[in-house]
């Protein structure tokens, strides 16, 4: 089966005609998604486009591009494929300052110079980072967070030469194939490699600036496109990095969709059957924000990676299920129309928080004191450093059926809880809890901690000391989730504005 093609939907050239990609930006926020602008020249004419930042592996520069098809690109002339080491001792950081060609923009120019047989050559940081530390969206996306962000997708635990990694369901299956996993396993056993990952995303969350020192250990071996000049050669495109090294002899891993099937006789309950313009190529759209199932993700696997002495791994299931192979009259089966629209956007990540099932705010209907609740959520969703605002609503759960606060006055209708996640532009979290009242006098909390928490113990805990201490907010109680590294803050209510209430909210937000 051919691969289909990948098409943006804004591309502005003419049909046919060829467009140089001729710089990338830095990336940056915009709508509360990480975008980048890239800058495509075409018969003397300079067009700058919007793209979200997990384009980043499709495209390189210098590269001509047709119709807007960005998984066939066209290698400029005269350029040649060369194997290269980069030493690290050899490498240096530069700037210098660039004018766009046929723009009035001005900006600058980061990358590497390094020496490799007795030649110079510049490597552009954003190459770096595409082909090298970050050759697919996921680890694109985590690279720009703060903190450990790999805490939210997985654990792992060391014994001599081995290691074991518990991914949960915020990481997508399918970056358990091979080629994701080894890139994984790459930088999270190498303490160099590690260490230059994380620092990229503490640089960029504190001033926006996409910028690092090359403090890696080992050579990096590439098979790389170069353009040759006279005082130093270019690289435009890594094809291929040979000689990574994972220092471990065995490595297990668990998923939670990792069942083991076996074959039943039963029918299949349903099937399911794509229908669409399967033959046309898929429109990239970056408007979508990327965050649900609604869109397939594009597969991104254009580059060689090599590996030396690859651990043994071991896959490992918990769990049986029917596999279903036949159908019958009862089987139902359901058509999905393709509409060859697809997103690159982020997936998970700010809608995931592990153990919570949250929706967007947008999608609550509730009225009462947790409509209100609701409804400053959505005024505090428009601040300009809000990133997303996720919501959950449920029934205070009883704990003990003898705990009266569990129900409201009349005995027999359940108190409702609600549960904001704010997720800002500086990769801060911050859990928000509201009560259902009913002329009571209680607080919302303000909740922030150290990503890797377990939010769903700590919700629960909160929740318990609250139903056995009849509806109050008890210091002694706040105490014990606070020991689990929880820092917690009151907010009172107010009957002023929503969005008065929602600013006094966001003050707390340090």
């Amino acid at each position: 089966m051919r691969e289909r093609s990948v098409k943006l939907n804004n591309w502005p050239f003419k049909k046919g005609e060829q467009a140089k990609l001729i710089w990338f930006s830095s990336p940056f926020w915009h709508e509360r998604k990480l975008m980048i602008h890239c800058y495509f020249l075409a018969n003397g004419k300079t067009e700058k486009l919007l793209l979200d930042w997990g384009m980043l592996p499709f495209l390189a520069i210098q590269h001509s591009y047709v119709d807007g098809i960005v998984s066939e690109s066209i290698a400029p002339a005269p350029t040649e494929e060369i194997e290269i080491t980069i030493y690290p001792n050899q490498v240096k950081y530069f700037e210098s300052e660039w004018k766009i060609l046929n723009t009035e923009e001005k900006t600058k120019s980061t990358g590497f110079k390094f020496k490799y047989r007795n030649q110079i050559y510049i490597l552009p940081l954003i190459e770096s980072i595409r082909s090298i530390l970050a050759p697919n969206r996921f680890l694109l996306y985590r690279l720009l967070e703060m903190n450990n962000s790999f805490l939210n997708y997985f654990t792992e635990s060391y014994l001599g030469d081995h290691l074991h990694i518990d991914f949960n369901s915020a990481y997508e299956k399918k970056y358990t194939k091979q080629g994701f996993l080894w890139q994984l396993l790459w930088i999270i056993t190498n303490p160099d490699v590690r260490s230059l990952y994380m620092n990229i995303g503490y640089i960029f969350v504190d001033t926006g600036e996409l910028k690092f020192e090359w403090i890696l250990n080992q050579p990096i071996v590439i098979k790389a496109v170069i353009k040759r000049r006279a005082s130093s050669h270019l690289i435009l495109r890594i094809l291929s990095v040979r000689n990574k090294k994972i220092p471990y002899a065995k490595v297990s891993f668990t998923h939670p969709e990792f069942v083991a099937k076996q074959k039943s006789s039963e029918s299949k309950k349903h099937t399911y059957k794509k229908v669409g313009l399967v033959d046309e190529p898929y429109e990239i759209d970056n408007k979508d924000e990327g965050a649900s199932d609604d869109f397939d993700l594009i597969p991104i696997d254009n580059q060689n990676h090599g590996y030396t002495n690859l651990p043994r791994l071991e896959k490992m299931t918990n769990n049986t299920s029917k596999l279903r192979v036949s159908t019958n009259e009862d089987t139902k089966q359901f058509m999905i129309e393709d509409s060859n629209k697809r997103t690159v956007a982020d997936t998970g990540g700010n809608h995931l928080v592990r153990g919570i099932e949250l929706i967007g705010v947008h999608e609550a209907s509730v009225t009462g004191e947790l409509g209100e609740f609701i409804k400053i959520l959505n005024k505090l969703n428009d601040f300009p450093d809000v990133q997303t605002v996720d919501v959950k609503i449920e029934e205070l759960p009883p704990f003990e059926d003898s705990r009266k606060f569990s129900f409201l006055d009349d005995g027999i209708t359940r108190r409702k809880y609600a549960l904001g996640s704010v997720q800002l532009l500086n990769g801060h979290h911050y859990f928000i809890v509201e009560i259902e009242r009913e002329y009571k006098s209680l607080s919302m909390l303000i909740l922030q901690a150290q990503q890797g928490i377990q939010w769903n113990i700590v919700i629960e805990q909160l929740l318990e000391n609250l139903v056995k201490d009849n509806g109050a907010w008890l210091k002694e109680s706040l105490k014990e989730v606070e020991d689990k590294g929880v820092t917690i803050q009151k907010a009172k209510h107010s009957k002023k504005s929503y969005r008065h209430r929602a600013s006094l909210i966001a003050k707390k937000f340090t």
